[in-house]
């Protein structure tokens, strides 16, 4: 008869019970047991949980539109008023998030962003930029000016005689890619079949200085004798016209002070 010590001796039993219970464990356990379930500490997200993934860049600049909209939106709308406080609140916390997400945001001054002054008369600017031009002008005279565009394009005929007896007229249209500023002046240097016609603004030293891309320029030029001018090109007088007339929204005399209709 064998002696059991013998048997455990040779058998690590304690062992080999716990090796076969944790393989039934995890096939779903004895006794229809099941697993554990895993505690997951607060604030930590389990590897099976879904990552989102944000475009930073975009929603910054989603934000920035928001936030500018309003600004933009501030200053119609009554200064002390409900609206405006609501208003001055959302505009500081999109401010907050775009700070938030690493974008630069400054604090919202809303009295910098009301004013008492009305809208500028944009025709005045223009009026300005004739009487500069008017004032200034020395190769020849202005014959006519006229502002359209709601203060936005000038139309204006220079006539003169060049150095060899010449006569001519340059027909030129005038429109400023923003506004007309006040301080320009239009100019235009006579040269055989084509000429320059150029905006320029006079700097601390008193010289002209071109400013001319900021505009857009184009201009027509007449030569000689009107009669044959005429004869030559019978459409002349209607082109005039056309350039002139039909295509301004104020009829500008050169006889000043200028009037605005």
């Amino acid at each position: 008869m064998r002696n059991l010590n013998d048997v455990e001796g040779k058998l690590d039993t304690k062992s080999m019970l716990e090796e076969g219970f944790l393989k039934e464990y995890s096939k779903g356990g004895a006794k229809g047991k099941t697993k554990p379930t895993a505690r997951v500490s607060a604030g930590v997200v389990s590897a099976s949980a879904p990552t989102v993934n944000v475009n930073t860049e975009s929603v910054l600049m989603e934000a920035y539109e928001v936030r500018d909209g309003l600004i933009n939106s501030f200053s119609d709308v009554k200064l002390g008023s409900a609206l405006a406080e609501n208003m001055k609140t959302a505009i500081n916390k999109v401010g907050n998030i775009i700070i938030e997400m690493g974008g630069s945001a400054d604090s919202f001054d809303p009295l910098a962003h009301v004013s008492g002054l009305g809208a500028p008369s944009l025709g005045k600017y223009a009026s300005r930029v004739i009487e500069n031009t008017v004032d200034s002008y020395s190769l020849g005279k202005i014959e006519g000016a006229n502002i359209g565009d709601n203060g936005k394009s000038i139309v204006i005929a220079f006539v003169g005689m060049s150095d060899e007896g010449m006569p001519y007229k340059a027909v030129g249209t005038i429109v400023a890619n923003e506004t007309w500023l006040g301080n320009e002046a239009i100019d235009y240097v006579y040269t055989p079949g084509e000429g320059k016609m150029s905006v320029k603004v006079a700097n601390q030293d008193g010289q002209w200085i071109d400013q001319s891309d900021g505009y857009a320029i184009s201009w027509e030029l007449f030569e000689g004798e009107a009669e044959k001018n005429i004869e030559k090109k019978a459409e002349t007088e209607e082109e005039e016209k056309d350039l002139i007339e039909n295509n301004v929204d104020d009829e500008i005399n050169i006889d000043f002070p200028i009037e605005e209709k």
